[in-house]
């Protein structure tokens, strides 16, 4: 009676340890997601202030009113949809989600 109950307690022991590995790992495993998913939001935010920048066009001047120039450029274009979705979408420069 005494041998099986070593026995029994073994398998418990080694259970909850390889449990306990498996659990570390799982963690380790969240963990690197969570970091990847934060990198991934940092760099679509660097993308849409690098784009926003990069597309602005200046207002043409009064004298340039009623020129070729006056005609709405492809990169002005794109910074309006650009503010259109943000607008949409909502900011998410300062969206701070601590979701734990």
């Amino acid at each position: 009676m005494h041998l099986e109950y070593r026995r029994m307690y073994r398998l418990i022991a080694r259970t909850a340890a390889r449990q306990d590995r498996q659990y570390s790992h799982f963690l380790e495993r969240l963990d690197h997601a969570d970091q990847q998913h934060q990198e991934v939001v940092a760099l679509h935010t660097k993308f849409l202030r690098t784009i926003t920048k990069e597309l602005q066009v200046p207002t043409p001047a009064l004298a340039e009113v009623g020129t070729r120039s006056a005609v709405p450029s492809p990169a002005e274009s794109a910074v309006r949809e650009v503010e259109q979705l943000r607008r949409i979408t909502g900011p998410q420069e300062e969206e701070d989600c601590n979701c734990n």
